[in-house]
C-alpha cells in the first residue's frame, strides 16, 4: 500500500515534469519557426 502511494506521487511528479518540458519544446519550436 505504501509503495503504491509512493509510485503514484512519483508518477504525478514525472507527468508534471513531462508537461513542462513538452510545453517548453513547443514554445521553442514556435519561436524557431
Amino acid at each position: 500500500m505504501r509503495r503504491q502511494k509512493k509510485n503514484l506521487a512519483h508518477s504525478h511528479k514525472t507527468d508534471t515534469y513531462i508537461l513542462q518540458v513538452s510545453q517548453e519544446l513547443t514554445q521553442h519550436a514556435h519561436d524557431t519557426r
